[in-house]
């Protein structure tokens, strides 16, 4: 554990704080200590004699004062909680709560030109978002595409929704965001692709994320069609032990409504 953090690989998170039944990683102590205790409450009706022996009860029992203790310091320790609390989570896992927060978040972070097409981009995958006392503070998600190229079809992970807090920016959150991203890219799909504004592009350069140097198409209600525009903003990235495809082909993207990149 460093500072509020504790780098957690397992799944440990059992209860709705922003998701409900999802692996979290760098969890704060005190939401640990309260899940722990809310799983020792549950597991209590089954915990007996005959399932358990003396010495196993005697470790639950001091681990339940230990998160007891823990629980009743929330309110202080979350008042002074300054390092953000990170989440990961599918989209079905996300609370109602934590759904509308991130839709108002990232209103708000594109000022107005975040669409309900955009909003629903983001959706069905995977989202990495961090917040503190003070409410949402960085989002993005990674969400399943399908790209043909040189005929064959790749299952991509495509990075939509990313944003960080204008108050919070400069502070390393839209990286750490992409950290958590990446790792899925490289443990689900073939290669990440994203689209990124001129602002946005040197975080993602940063990473070793690469304009595509090829032609890019989408396919059409009627067929392949070629979108220039797109050319020069389209970003990828290699998964890990995986080459990229070649740019001597071009990329074509599966059909969505409004912004096909």
């Amino acid at each position: 554990m460093t500072g509020a953090y504790a780098s957690v690989q397992e799944p440990i998170h059992h209860g709705p704080v922003g998701v409900a039944g999802s692996a979290v990683e760098l969890q704060h102590p005190v939401v640990v200590a309260g899940e722990l205790l809310a799983d020792l409450r549950a597991w209590s009706p089954f915990m007996g004699p005959t399932l358990f022996r003396r010495s196993t009860l005697r470790q639950v029992a001091a681990t339940r004062m230990r998160a007891e203790y823990l629980v009743a310091q929330v309110p202080e320790r979350l008042g002074d909680m300054t390092e953000p609390l990170w989440h990961i989570a599918h989209t079905y896992e996300l609370t109602p709560t934590a759904r509308d927060g991130i839709r108002a978040f990232l209103d708000t972070a594109f000022e107005g030109g975040f669409s309900d097409d955009d909003w629903d981009h983001t959706l069905g995958g995977i989202h990495a978002y961090a917040r503190d006392s003070t409410g949402l503070l960085a989002h993005g998600s990674v969400v399943q595409r399908r790209v043909i190229h040189a005929h064959r079809s790749y299952r991509v992970g495509y990075v939509e929704g990313v944003a960080v807090r204008a108050d919070r920016r400069r502070e390393g959150l839209g990286g750490r965001v992409m950290a958590a991203l990446e790792r899925v890219v490289d443990g689900a799909y073939a290669f990440g692709a994203l689209s990124a504004s001129d602002t946005g592009a040197a975080l993602y350069t940063a990473r070793g994320w690469q304009v595509w140097q090829g032609r890019i198409g989408v396919q059409g209600l009627s067929g392949v069609e070629p979108l220039p525009d797109e050319e020069g903003s389209t970003y990828v990235r290699a998964a890990a032990g995986r080459p990229l495809p070649s740019p001597s082909r071009k990329l074509i993207f599966d059909w969505r409504d409004g912004d096909v990149l």
